[in-house]
Formats: C-alpha cells, sequence, structure tokens
C-alpha cells in the first residue's frame, strides 16, 4: 500500500471518529491505533504539540496496557516536562521492559537533569536491548568523566558513521580532556573537511586544531593556521589573542603591533555595540 493510500484511509477513519453519525463506527482497537498515527504525526509538528497529547491520551483511555502509547507520550513530553515524561516512560516500560526506544529516552531525559548515573544505567539496557542504538552510552560516560570508555564508544560509533560530525567533535573534546593532541589534530582535521562540505563552520575546528598544534610545540602550523582563519574571519577574537600571544613568544615585534591594534579595535567595536 503505498503513502497516498494509507494517508487517505487514516483521513477517512478520522473523519469517522469525529462523526456523529449513528452507523457503527470502527472498534475501540481500530480507533486507538487511528489515534496514535494522528498523534505520532502530529507530534513532528510543534505547533500541534498540545493536539497531539490529547489524542494519545484518548488512546490510552481506550487501551491502557499499551507500551507504545506511553511511550509516545513520553517523547512527546521530553523536550519540558521531564518528570511527566518519565512517568510515562516507566508506565511504558512496566508493560513491555524490553522497549530498547524508551531506555533510550529515559537516558536522554536523565542526562538532562544531571543525573549521569541513572542514565548510564538506562542506556546500558537500551543497547542490550537494541544493539543499533550505538553510542547511546557516550554522553553519560563524558558526564562522569569517564572518558576512556566513553571514546571507545564514540570511535565505534564513527567506525560505522565517519561523517556524523556530532560525535566525532565529542571524541575531539574528550582527546582534549585526556590531552591526547595528536588524536585531537586527526579529528579536527576530519571535522574541517566535512563542514567545508557543508559550507560552514569549519573555521572554529580550524582554530581548535590550531590550539592542539600549540599544545604540541608546532607553532609554525599553529601561525599558519590562525593566519588562514583571521584572514576568512577578521573579527575571530579568539584567533588573534591566540596569535598575539605566539607572536610574542616568537618576539615578532610587528606582527605583535599588528595583532595589538587589530584586538584593541575589536575591543572598542564590542562595547560601543
Amino acid at each position: 500500500m503505498n503513502v497516498f493510500a494509507l494517508s487517505l484511509i487514516v483521513l477517512i477513519l478520522a473523519m469517522m471518529l469525529s462523526s456523529s453519525a449513528s452507523f457503527a463506527g470502527p472498534s475501540n482497537e481500530t480507533r486507538a491505533r487511528i489515534l496514535f498515527q494522528l498523534a505520532s504525526e502530529n507530534s513532528l509538528k510543534p505547533a500541534k504539540r498540545i493536539l497531539a497529547l490529547k489524542q494519545i491520551d484518548e488512546a490510552i483511555k481506550i487501551d491502557p496496557n499499551n507500551a507504545n502509547f506511553y511511550y509516545l507520550k513520553g517523547n512527546i513530553l521530553s523536550d519540558n516536562s521531564y518528570d511527566e515524561a518519565l512517568r510515562n516512560l516507566d508506565r511504558a516500560l512496566s508493560i513491555d521492559p524490553k522497549f530498547g526506544q524508551a531506555w533510550y529516552t529515559k537516558s536522554e531525559i536523565l542526562m538532562r537533569q544531571n543525573k549521569a548515573e541513572q542514565a548510564l544505567q538506562a542506556a546500558n539496557k537500551a543497547l542490550a536491548l537494541s544493539p543499533n542504538l550505538i553510542g547511546v552510552r557516550i554522553k553519560p560516560l563524558m558526564q562522569l568523566r569517564r572518558y576512556e570508555e566513553a571514546m571507545k564508544e564514540a570511535e565505534l560509533f564513527v567506525k560505522r558513521f565517519p561523517n556524523n560530525d556530532v560525535v566525532l567533535s565529542m571524541h575531539a573534546d574528550m582527546a582534549r580532556q585526556l590531552k591526547r593532541w595528536t588524536v585531537v589534530v586527526k579529528d579536527e582535521t576530519r571535522l574541517i573537511e566535512l563542514r567545508k562540505e557543508l559550507g560552514s563552520g569549519y573555521l572554529i575546528h580550524k582554530r581548535l586544531r590550531a590550539e592542539a598544534y600549540v599544545a604540541l610545540q608546532q607553532n609554525k602550523k599553529a601561525i599558519a593556521e590562525l593566519e588562514d582563519v583571521v584572514r576568512e574571519n577578521p573579527v575571530n577574537r579568539k584567533a588573534h589573542k591566540l596569535l598575539l600571544e605566539l607572536y610574542r613568544n616568537n618576539n615578532d615585534k610587528k606582527n605583535i603591533a599588528k595583532e595589538e591594534a587589530i584586538l584593541s579595535e575589536l575591543e572598542k567595536k564590542l562595547f560601543t555595540n
């Protein structure tokens, strides 16, 4: 059945649900399934979140033992009503303890509540039940400062999804924490490539790579990198400050004066704005 046909059936059945006609309507099971489908679709539209909650609540009234219904409600509430979202996810898990996606969503919410240990426990269950949820342990492990383990998880993830710049950035951050500067350079080099393909956001990674070069005492590379950054973005204060520091280390008076003048001008603009 194609998408158009399915949408048409959902529309017709939805009209039947709202109709006051006296003829026999769909069964309770069908009504609950339609409401769940409508709530799922509306939950993706911020302007229709309230409607989605009403629809899923109605579905729950019809079938209070469906784990998917409580999961959807918990997912809808996960952006701001954390406690209520967790109550619904726990209800889903009491019905179906092997609901891997529900454990994953629970882990994400617990992370937002800064409950890293509990988040890790939920992530462990999510991964055990749904091995495709690779990477779910990275954030809790990072928050717990268990960087070695988190890096291994991130490496497994990036191996499968080499173009995922979010996890690669996390890997680079952890390498910085562990002062593994050659790893940072490698990660930031890849991030520069990925961001250039997207057409934006790569300059911050060039600056971060320059900082790694400084840590490795490769100051010439760092200066060349930072000069590229300020050439493309002349108002990048962090890059100018690091350049000034490097020029001072080299006693490069001409460039020291230049960077001091640029930073002074940038400071004036910052305070006048």
